[in-house]
C-alpha cells in the first residue's frame, strides 16, 4: 500500500500521515476514518507521525511503531522501497520525504536491486525540482542515515575483466587515451556509471547548486575522497560538468583537499581533468584552473 501511495501523482504528507497512522486495520487499535481526517485536518502543519501522536493525544500508535517497520522496509522486485519510490515521484516534497523517512528511517540506507539508495535516486530523478526543496530533502535523507553519503552502488561483474587491462596516463598515445574514453563511454552506456555514491551523483547533475553540495559534504566529508569504479572522485566528475563554477570548486575542495592529487584510472587528477572541459569558456576555465593550481 505505502508503494502504491508513494508513487502517486497526488502523494502528499496528509496521505501519508493517513496512511501510516490509520493504515492498518487492527483489532489492538482502530482509527475511525472520522477520526484520522479530523486529526489530519487540525494537524496539517505537523510532519511527522511522532509530532502528530503529541498534537492529538486521541492517536494511539503510530502505523510505523507496529506495521510500518515492515511496510516501510519491504522492497518490491527491483528492491525498491517505498522511499525509493517516493524518491522518483515529480511529485515528491520536502514535506513527503520527512514524513516517510522520519517513520521509517531504516529505509534510507536499503539498497535497491543494483545498490541504489533512496538518495542516489532522488538526486538522479530531481531535475525540475527546485535547488532550496532538494537541499531540504537531501538534510532529512543524510540526518537520519549520514553515511548514505559514501555509501557506492554496486560494481557490476562484467567490468572486472576490463578493469585488469592497462591505461595509458597523462602524456602518453593520445590515440590509446581516445580509444581508452571511447570504450568507456561503450561500457557505461551499457551498464551505467557504476561504484558511485550519491555525491558522484549530485555532482553530475545539470545545475548543480553550492547549497546541494555543501549539504551532502557537511554530512560526510569523507565521500569526497570516494572514488567510482573509473578511478574517480567526485571532484573529477564536477570538474567535467558543463555548470562547474568557481564556487562550486572552492566548496568542493574546501571539504575535501585530499581529492585534489588523487589519479583516476588513466592516471589524471582533477586540474587534469578540468582540462577536457569543452563547455566552459577559456576565461572561467584558466579561472578555475588557477584556482585549483
Amino acid at each position: 500500500a505505502l508503494h502504491l501511495l508513494a508513487q502517486r501523482a497526488d502523494c502528499s504528507t496528509a496521505l501519508l500521515q493517513m496512511m501510516l497512522l490509520g493504515g492498518v486495520d487492527d483489532e489492538e487499535y482502530v482509527l475511525s476514518h472520522a477520526a484520522l481526517a479530523a486529526a489530519v485536518t487540525k494537524t496539517t502543519a505537523i510532519e511527522t507521525p511522532t509530532a502528530l501522536r503529541k498534537a492529538n493525544p486521541n492517536i494511539q500508535a503510530p502505523f510505523s511503531d507496529r506495521h510500518g517497520s515492515a511496510q516501510g522496509t519491504a522492497g518490491d522486485d527491483a528492491g525498491w522501497t517505498p522511499l525509493h519510490v517516493l524518491c522518483v515521484n515529480p511529485a515528491v516534497s520536502p514535506g513527503t520525504i520527512r514524513m516517510l523517512a522520519s517513520a521509517v528511517p531504516s529505509a534510507a540506507k536499503i539498497s535497491d536491486a543494483v545498490g541504489r539508495l533512496p538518495i542516489h535516486l532522488l538526486l538522479e530523478n530531481a531535475a525540475g525540482v527546485d535547488n532550496s526543496d532538494l537541499a531540504d530533502m537531501l538534510r532529512t535523507l543524510v540526518k537520519v542515515q549520514p553515511t548514505s553519503i559514501k555509501t557506492q552502488d554496486r560494481v557490476h561483474r562484467r567490468t572486472s575483466a576490463w578493469l585488469g587491462t592497462s591505461r595509458a596516463s597523462d602524456g602518453a598515445r593520445a590515440s590509446q587515451a581516445r580509444a581508452a574514453t571511447k570504450e568507456t563511454d561503450a561500457l557505461l552506456s551499457k551498464i551505467g556509471w557504476v561504484n558511485r555514491t550519491p555525491l558522484h551523483v549530485a555532482v553530475a547533475r545539470p545545475g548543480v547548486s553550492v547549497e546541494v553540495l555543501r549539504v551532502l559534504l557537511e554530512a560526510c566529508p569523507a565521500a569526497a575522497t570516494v572514488s567510482d569504479v573509473l578511478g574517480r572522485t567526485a571532484l573529477h566528475r564536477l570538474v567535467l560538468n558543463p555548470d562547474v563554477s568557481r564556487p562550486l570548486l572552492e566548496c568542493a575542495i574546501a571539504y575535501g583537499k585530499g581529492a585534489l592529487m588523487q589519479k583516476n584510472r588513466w592516471g589524471r587528477t582533477p586540474l587534469a581533468s578540468l582540462a577536457f572541459n569543452k563547455d566552459v569558456s577559456p576565461d572561467d576555465l584558466a579561472d578555475m584552473m588557477s584556482y585549483v593550481a
